[in-house]
C-alpha cells in the first residue's frame, strides 16, 4: 500500500510527537510504501524547541520538506475572534496536490488534524483518496491555549475523515462528544528490544564517564526544555532533597530556550555538583542513560500522551510523574508509577524520599510498569493493529 504521510512537524525536532512518528513509520516502512510531507521550521520554532544536531534520516522512505510560507495560522486575530480562521495552511494544498499525483497513494495520514486536515479533506473529494487522521497534539483537542473554535473545526475533520485514532484515552476524553464512535486509541510505542537491561560493569562505567559515585542516587528527567515542562519544579524539588541525600545526582537529558534559565536556576542555588546538563543525546542512547539511573522523574503541565515515561517504565526504573492529563493514561498512581501533585515540589520530594528508602514499592511498581507496556505499547503490537485499520480505511474510503 502507498501512504502519503502528512505532518506538520516531524525530526530533527526532538518532540514527543516527533519521535513517536519518526519510529512508527519506520516501521510502518516494512510493510508499504510511505512518503512523509512536512514543512520547513522557521527560526522562531527551532528556538523555541529541541532540535538535534546529530539527526539523521534513517529510513527507506522519502521525506519532502517544503516552504510553508502560505498559512492562516500566520493571521494575528482579535482576542474576541480568535479561531475564526480556519487553522488551515495554503501552502500544504499546493504540496499535498503535487504528491498525490507523483505518488499516487491509496490513502492518506494526517498526523494532527489542524493544521493539516482541512485540506486532506478538500483532496479526499476531489480525488475519492481515503484519509486517515491520528489526533497526537495538544491543538487537536481542547486545552487553554488552543482557540475555543477550533474543536468545530476538529468535529468537521472526524465526521468527514474515513477514519480517526487518538494517541491516548486522554485525547479521546477530552474530545468528548466531538469524538467519533469507533474510539480508535492507537498510542506511539517502544522497542522492548532496544532496553536491555546493563549488567554492574556497564553501569559503573558510564556513572565513570560522568563523575558519579557507585553509591549516589541518581535522577534522570528526559524532557524539551520548554516552559510547558516546567523543568524547574523538579529542580526544585531536588534541592530539597539533597537536605537529606547528599549524594543525589540529577542528569537532565534534552535541550531547549529554558536551559540556561535552569542552569541559572541551578547556580542560585549553590547545586551544579549534583547537577549535570546532558543536553540532546541520540535517541539509541538513551536507553543507557535510563539504565544507569534510579529514579525516573517527569514533570509537564499537559501531555496528549508521554512517550518518555513508557521509555522509563520498559528499562526496569520507577517512575514519579505530574498528576494531570495524559499522564494519567499511563500511570495509575501507587500501581506501575507514582503521581504527584502539579507545581507542587514539596510533593514531589516526599515521593522521590519514598522510593529511595522503599525497595518492596520500587520492585512493585517497575513489575507493574512493565507488564503495561508489554501489553499496551509494545511497536510489534501497535503496527499490528496499524496495518489491520490502514486495510479497513482503505476498504471503505470514498
Amino acid at each position: 500500500m502507498k501512504i502519503l504521510v502528512v505532518t506538520p512537524t516531524f525530526m530533527p525536532i526532538m518532540g514527543g510527537i516527533e519521535i513517536g512518528s519518526y519510529n512508527l513509520f519506520n516501521r510502518l516502512s516494512e510493510y508499504h510504501a510511505i512518503k512523509v510531507l512536512t514543512p520547513y521550521q522557521n527560526e522562531n520554532i527551532l528556538k523555541m524547541t529541541a532540535v538535534s544536531k546529530s539527526y539523521k534520516h534513517k529510513t527507506n522512505y522519502e521525506v519532502l520538506y517544503f516552504k510553508d510560507t502560505f498559512s492562516l495560522l500566520k493571521l494575528k486575530e482579535k482576542r474576541f475572534t480568535r479561531g475564526l480562521i480556519p487553522p488551515v495552511s495554503l501552502s500544504v494544498i499546493w504540496h499535498m496536490r503535487k504528491e498525490i499525483l507523483i505518488f499516487k497513494p491509496d490513502i492518506v495520514h494526517v498526523v494532527s488534524a489542524i493544521p493539516y486536515g482541512l485540506p486532506a479533506l478538500l483532496f479526499r473529494k476531489l480525488y475519492k483518496i481515503p484519509i486517515l487522521v491520528s489526533l497526537v497534539a495538544s491543538h487537536d483537542i481542547k486545552t487553554q491555549d488552543t482557540p475555543l473554535l477550533w474543536q468545530y473545526y476538529v468535529k468537521c475533520i472526524i465526521n468527514r475523515a474515513d477514519m480517526t485514532t487518538y494517541v491516548s484515552k486522554y485525547c479521546l476524553d477530552n474530545l468528548g462528544k466531538f469524538a467519533d464512535a469507533q474510539n480508535r486509541i492507537l498510542p506511539f510505542g517502544v522497542d522492548v528490544g532496544l532496553y536491555k537491561r546493563l549488567s554492574t560493569g556497564e553501569i559503573a562505567q558510564l556513572r565513570t564517564t560522568l563523575a558519579i559515585g557507585a553509591n549516589d542516587v541518581v535522577l534522570v528527567v528526559n524532557e524539551r526544555l520548554v516552559s510547558n515542562k516546567n523543568v524547574k519544579t523538579i529542580i526544585k524539588a531536588f534541592e530539597l532533597l539533597i537536605h537529606s541525600y547528599e549524594n543525589a545526582k540529577l542528569i537532565i537529558i534534552g535541550d531547549g530556550p529554558q536551559k540556561n534559565i535552569l542552569i541559572k536556576l541551578v547556580n542560585e542555588m549553590n547545586i551544579t555538583k549534583n547537577v549535570i546538563f546532558l543536553g540532546i543525546i541520540h535517541n539509541d542512547d538513551v536507553p543507557r542513560y535510563l539504565g544507569m539511573c534510579d529514579i525516573f522523574v517527569h514533570h509537564s503541565l499537559y501531555e496528549t500522551f508521554g512517550i518518555a515515561l513508557i521509555e522509563a517504565m520498559v528499562a526496569g526504573k520507577p517512575v514519579i510523574a505530574c498528576d494531570n492529563s495524559g499522564v494519567r493514561t499511563i500511570i495509575a498512581d501507587n500501581v506501575n508509577g507514582l503521581l504527584y501533585e502539579t507545581n507542587n515540589y514539596d510533593d514531589l520530594t516526599e515521593k522521590i524520599k519514598l522510593l529511595i528508602e522503599n525497595l518492596p514499592i520500587r520492585q512493585k511498581l517497575i513489575k507493574n510498569a512493565l507488564k503495561k507496556v508489554n501489553i499496551e505499547y509494545n511497536w510489534n503490537i501497535i503496527i499490528k493493529k496499524y496495518n489491520d485499520m490502514l486495510e479497513y480505511a482503505k476498504s471503505i474510503g470514498p
